[in-house]
């Protein structure tokens, strides 16, 4: 289906499906319009790029990312796949498939308005756009945030045994309208046959046939972020660049290295969800209405104080600050910069 067809449709679903609690803040009509599929920046402009969310994630993972780019005259879709933006029971039933099928359809929709088009995707997003990256001459280049080819949890791998039994991973509280917080054994197995056909590409591939940029943390407890930095290093070219955010500075070429530890930001560590949001954002960012404590939620004494602490710390799961709580970081403290070059990186090539 076109662009705006799509757009109409989720409107249809979302109106009828997505699930809505005054724990999240804001109305439901407000909730809608946040986790729907966006387009920014002038129809004239003939840099286009379609923008993938993550597992669990919508549309609103690119609201500042489009932004910056729009300002920088660079079109952007960003879709909303199916099964997503709505409930978590949803997930219960969607396809690998039809993920793939639909990031196809929106790549040939805004070929037909544009001269190039890039493929952006975050996590699970960042894997759906590599395997059109990497089977489809025309595209002009791939933006991957935090790309989850490979996972930490063993959850990925097991989901194939557990689908047939299981319906959840783990159910929690939703008090986020952006994402989910539950995962679906179905989501996770449908995740697990994307990470497999990208690892047969990887395998079979000798290097990236367009730009790519890629933007990475060293700490990210959802993806392993070592083997993104290996396979960067053996498929990059003159033409590639991976940003990492770590505790020691990489001199690999192509590599761009920027501090994860930032105490005067009361940052420890750049967390998986942090990469694409600006420190800006209304609902994630250092004075947004949400704080993720999702870490604790089996604590509601560690909880309670995570969410309460009026100068927080920012982490990544796993990584603590002495007597604190800390919140997973949601934003990237690094956005501004990292934008100005992903503007110039795409401009150039």
């Amino acid at each position: 289906m076109s662009f705006a067809e799509h757009v109409q449709q989720s409107r249809q679903r979302l109106e009828r499906d997505k699930y809505h609690s005054e724990a999240m803040g804001i109305g439901r009509s407000e909730a809608i319009d946040a986790v729907m599929p966006f387009e920014m920046g002038s129809e004239h402009q003939r840099i286009g790029v379609l923008l993938i969310h993550g597992l669990s994630d919508s549309p609103f993972t690119f609201r500042d990312i489009a932004a910056a780019l729009a300002r920088r005259g660079i079109r952007s879709r960003s879709i909303l796949l199916s099964g997503h933006g709505s409930r978590a029971e949803d997930s219960l039933k969607v396809r690998a498939g039809n993920w793939r099928r639909q990031v196809r359809a929106q790549i040939a929709d805004l070929q037909k308005q544009c001269d190039k088009v890039w493929v952006g995707g975050y996590s699970m997003g960042a894997v759906l756009a590599t395997l059109e990256g990497l089977d489809l001459p025309s595209i002009a280049g791939l933006i991957l945030w935090a790309p989850a080819w490979r996972c930490r949890s063993n959850m990925v791998w097991t989901s194939r045994l557990l689908f047939p039994f299981r319906k959840w991973h783990s159910v929690r509280p939703e008090r986020d309208f952006a994402r989910y917080s539950s995962f679906s054994i179905n989501a996770i197995h449908q995740y697990y046959h994307l990470t497999l056909q990208v690892k047969r590409q990887l395998n079979t591939c000798q290097h990236f046939r367009c730009p790519v940029y890629i933007v990475v943390s060293e700490a990210d407890a959802t993806i392993n972020s070592q083997f993104v930095l290996q396979q960067f290093l053996r498929l990059r070219q003159p033409n590639s660049r991976l940003v990492w955010y770590g505790q020691e500075e990489l001199s690999e070429a192509g590599v761009l290295s920027r501090p994860g530890y930032l105490p005067e930001q009361r940052i420890r560590a750049i967390a998986h969800t942090a990469v694409t949001f600006s420190p800006a954002n209304s609902h994630y960012g250092k004075q947004g209405n949400y704080r993720n404590c999702l870490a604790y939620v089996e604590d509601t004494t560690a909880f309670n104080r995570c969410l309460q602490d009026p100068d927080p710390w920012f982490s990544e799961y796993g990584l603590a600050v002495e007597g604190r709580y800390p919140a997973r970081l949601t934003f990237n403290p690094y956005f501004e910069e990292m934008m100005a070059d992903l503007g110039e990186f795409i401009s150039d090539h």
